[in-house]
């Protein structure tokens, strides 16, 4: 026979339920946004209820299609360079590691600090650069 602490059980459910409500709210409250008037958000501020219901959110983003596409597009662009570059220095990294004649095997931490700097600074620029001249601001 399992003997189970109560007490214990529902502050647990207690943590989850909030842990669960802080993670829909953002999107709770994002939906009533979009749902409201652009004066109704001026005026009131957000809130969970939308005040002045109106789909014209929906209508401006099917009349600019070609923008969203263009994010998108960049989205994947700068997720597949960066998958791209950060296997290349995960294999570039692994290899020598996994050779055992090949000098410094027991000093890796250095090396691995220096990789995952360098890899996060590679990321960064390449999403800034990508960014930059695919919204415009580089010719």
């Amino acid at each position: 026979m399992v003997i189970r602490n109560q007490t214990g059980q529902i502050v647990l459910n207690i943590i989850f339920i909030l842990l669960a409500v802080s993670a829909v709210a953002p999107f709770l409250l994002l939906a009533a946004s979009y749902l409201s008037s652009e004066a109704a958000l001026a005026k009131y501020g957000y809130g969970f209820l939308p005040r002045e219901f109106t789909l014209n959110a929906y209508t401006y983003l099917l009349k600019s299609g070609m923008k969203i596409i263009r994010g998108y597009g960049i989205t994947i662009l700068v997720t597949l360079i960066g998958t791209v570059c950060s296997v290349a220095m995960t294999i570039l990294f692994a290899y020598p590691l996994s050779r055992k004649e090949l000098p410094y095997q027991k000093q890796p931490a250095g090396a691995d600090c220096f990789r995952t700097f360098t890899e996060c600074i590679l990321r960064y620029h390449d999403a800034v650069f990508l960014y930059r001249k695919y919204s415009g601001c580089i010719n």
